[in-house]
């Protein structure tokens, strides 16, 4: 039974923390989140290795194996803007919610709408795309994003990808 629940506001980077395991003298980043790679180096003065998701029978932390909040909303992920320009052109009926980190350098069909792609807002978006009702959610991961290891963590889970 939960007697309290403490209420610390809205996080600051907004997703899960970062969580490792020293159990073993190699120590083990089990779920990225706004403590860098680098910064744990830094902390710890070793490397610290990354396990695949693929690897693990049993999830040794929250976010490992399963699924983080997913939307009922199907997501689609885009690398290249051409790719995306065409998918956006295929049914431009289609209600869709479009996420990037920059507004897209595109025109979207009347029936789409941008919203800026960042950690903090990233789940209140996916819940936001459902409460709406959504056809689909579209998000661009540029280079930027995609060097985002927690904010790209949490997209490939939301969306089924690993």
């Amino acid at each position: 039974m939960v007697l309290w629940v403490i209420d610390g506001g809205a996080a600051h980077y907004g997703i899960e923390s970062t969580v490792i395991s020293l159990v073993d003298d190699l120590p083990v980043l089990l779920r990225p989140g706004a403590i860098s790679l680098q910064q744990l180096e830094d902390a710890i003065g070793k490397p610290v290795t990354m396990p695949s998701a693929l690897d693990l029978s049993t999830p040794l932390s929250p976010g490992m194996k399963y699924r983080h909040y997913a939307p009922r909303t199907p997501i689609i992920l885009f690398k290249e803007i051409d790719l995306l320009k065409s998918a956006l052109e295929t049914d431009r009926s289609l209600m869709r919610m479009v996420l990037s980190r920059e507004p897209l350098p595109l025109s979207l069909p009347d029936s789409s709408h941008w919203f800026a792609l960042n950690a903090p807002h990233f789940y209140s978006l996916l819940r936001q795309a459902d409460t709406v009702g959504y056809d689909q959610i579209v998000i661009y991961c540029d280079e930027i994003t995609l060097f985002d290891l927690a904010l790209m963590n949490r997209i490939l889970k939301s969306a089924s990808c690993i």
